[in-house]
Formats: C-alpha cells, sequence, structure tokens
C-alpha cells in the first residue's frame, strides 16, 4: 500500500486484527473490551485484504466512539465507512460483536446486516448507541480485578485497595464475506450518567 495515507494503514492493522486476546490461556475465560486492547491481535496475512472499514466523520481514529453526555436517554447514530478497492461488488454480512456490555446501553446496527459495497466505492454502515440514564450502573470490565496493590513500601503494607475503573459499552463491527471474517472495527462508549439540573 504505497499510496495509503497514515490514517489507512492505520485502518489495515485495526482491520486485520481478527484474533480476541482473553483472560486466560488458549482463548479462555473473558475477552478483553476494546478499551483495554484495540481491536484485537493483529494479523498481517490479513492485512492485504483489499478493503477498508473506519470511522467516516472521523477517519483518523478508525473506531467509532460516542461520547454523548446521557441526560435522561441518549440516541445517537454514527458512520462506519467500508471501502471496496477491487474492481467488483463484494457482498459482506454485518454483526456487532458485544466484549463488554455495560447497563443501561447498547449498540446497534441501524441499517442491513448484509450490504454490497460497489466495486471501487464506499458505503457507510450506521451505528446506533441507545442509553437510559436511569438504567446505567457502575459495571467493572471482567477482565480486570476489582482491586489492585500498590508498588510501594507503604502501598504493599496497606494491602488491596478498591480499582478504579471506566464505565465502558465496547464491541467489535465484524465484516465478513462468505462466512469469513475481514476486517473489524472497534465501537465504544466510556460513558455516566449526567443530570440536567
Amino acid at each position: 500500500n504505497p499510496g495509503a495515507s497514515v490514517a489507512e494503514i492505520k485502518a489495515i492493522a485495526m482491520n486485520s486484527a481478527g484474533h480476541d486476546l482473553t483472560s486466560g490461556p488458549g482463548g479462555t475465560l473473558d475477552r478483553y473490551a476494546g478499551g483495554r486492547i484495540g481491536s484485537g491481535r493483529a494479523d498481517i496475512a490479513r492485512a492485504v485484504a483489499p478493503g477498508l472499514a473506519l470511522n467516516d466523520a472521523n477517519p483518523e481514529f478508525v473506531s467509532l466512539s460516542f461520547d454523548d453526555n446521557v441526560v435522561g436517554a441518549a440516541d445517537v447514530t454514527r458512520n462506519i465507512r467500508l471501502e471496496n478497492r477491487t474492481a467488483l461488488p463484494q457482498k459482506v454480512d454485518l454483526a456487532l460483536d458485544t466484549l463488554n456490555d455495560s447497563p443501561g446501553v447498547a449498540f446497534a446496527l441501524a441499517g442491513p446486516a448484509q450490504v454490497t459495497v460497489p466495486p471501487a466505492g464506499s458505503l457507510l454502515v450506521p451505528v446506533r448507541m441507545t442509553a437510559t440514564g436511569s438504567a446505567m450502573k457502575r459495571h467493572r470490565d471482567p477482565t480486570m480485578s476489582a482491586t489492585q496493590v500498590g508498588t510501594s513500601a507503604g502501598a504493599v503494607s496497606v494491602g488491596p485497595l478498591p480499582r478504579y475503573y471506566l464505565d465502558e459499552e465496547s464491541a467489535n463491527l465484524i465484516v465478513s464475506k462468505a462466512g469469513n471474517e475481514v476486517a473489524r472495527v472497534p465501537v465504544y462508549m466510556a460513558h455516566r450518567p449526567h443530570s440536567d439540573l
């Protein structure tokens, strides 16, 4: 990809990350979410795929983030752009794979689960975030321990202390062709309810 921009090279690396990382050996226990490890472990062999998937409004981010302050309820749609760099139409399946499901927030596809990207063209995939402030509860990523121990002599003598964490909803948009994953894009929101006072 000698003519690719920095954002496109970043998208190629992130899109190719088709391997989930888990808190246990050999793919066991909980999967790490995007806030901790990004889109997964890169797979260089997949980086030659003839397409890209990235944040339409901010392609340099690649991933799609929702940073809306939720007062009461929120319903926001943002777009991921799929690009086809071949001379043939590409029919792909779309799915959201939730990694960290936080109470009161949900992501969903706001369009069809199967699309055809035109030759040497692109199309937008709308992703919808809905949130209800009254349903938001503190939720720690299951791959994080509830406590942590400091490394200084004084902190070690105190023992484990409660760990600080963000409330996060995290998923990957999975783009598949003929049942094989060809790209993924992280979808993320760090959230907390706000008052309208």
